[in-house]
Parts: C-alpha cells; sequence; structure tokens
C-alpha cells in the first residue's frame, strides 16, 4: 500500500493511505475506532491528524492520488 508522503518529515499525511488506498472516498462512512482497526499502527491522534492534513490540504493530495492511480499510468507511463 502507497502512503501519501507530505513535506515535512513529521507530517500527518503519511499515517493514512492516502495516495494508493481507496481513502478518502474509502474513507467515507468509517468511524475513527473503524480506521484504527483497519490500520492498527496508528493512534487516534494520527489518524485526527491526517484527516485534517487532508482537509486542509484536499486539492494537493487528491492530485498525487490521481498521479498514482491506474488510469494516469495508463495514459502516461504503460507501455505502447
Amino acid at each position: 500500500m502507497r502512503m501519501h508522503k507530505a513535506r515535512g518529515a513529521s507530517s500527518p499525511a503519511k499515517a493514512l493511505p492516502l495516495a494508493g488506498a481507496p481513502a478518502p472516498q474509502g474513507l467515507v462512512g468509517m468511524s475513527v475506532e473503524e480506521m484504527l482497526a483497519e490500520w492498527d499502527y496508528l493512534t487516534p491522534a494520527q489518524v485526527f491528524s491526517a484527516l485534517a492534513y487532508y482537509h486542509d490540504n484536499r486539492e494537493e493530495i487528491d492530485c498525487v492520488r490521481h498521479q498514482n492511480s491506474y488510469a494516469y499510468w495508463q495514459e502516461h507511463d504503460a507501455p505502447a
């Protein structure tokens, strides 16, 4: 699972797999408790921090997620 690495080394964005997982759309409807069960190495503070970071940087993260998508790969990088 590919993790989104933000500019800062201690950025909360790396806490959730925003770039390669079905997040954040896949997270819609998930409670923090469900996220903690899915990613048991995270603390509640990390989940809340990552979600807040996503909401504050949605455009940039969505762009990175798109560039990491299979559809983008097919269009730009796949062998002909």
